[in-house]
């Protein structure tokens, strides 16, 4: 084997690593300043920890839509979040487990709080 071909192997094991990465589920940092967990997870959290404070970032219409929300949830729209951060500031040492329809805008929303000094957890 030569050189060019163990730098090709390589690269495409990186490659393929990188793009399981976030499918393989592990608790740990997003590299945005935040952990990612399953919904799975924030499940259990919930039903051992009844103060767990769960953020909802979607708009109100899906809030109260037909896929509902979580019981005791906030709801704030990622669109506002960013305005609307010092409403959080009692829940500044705690964490903050925030989630949305697909993980897109929770990540976004983690991200405006990590930026903010918050422990955010995205879903």
């Amino acid at each position: 084997m030569n050189l060019r071909t163990m730098i090709t192997g390589l690269i495409g094991a990186v490659v393929v690593l990188a793009l399981l990465w976030p499918l393989i589920g592990a608790r740990g940092q997003d590299g945005a300043g935040f952990e990612s967990i399953s919904a799975a997870d924030l499940r259990q959290i919930i039903m051992d920890d009844s103060t767990a404070f769960v953020l909802d970032v979607r708009t109100p219409s899906e809030f109260s839509g037909p896929l509902g929300h979580i019981a005791g949830a906030t709801l704030i729209p990622v669109q506002q979040l960013a305005k609307r951060v010092d409403e959080l500031k009692s829940r500044k040492d705690q964490d903050i487990y925030v989630i949305c329809r697909s993980g897109n805008r929770s990540r976004a929303a983690s991200t405006i709080l990590a930026n903010n000094d918050f422990k955010a957890i995205n879903i």
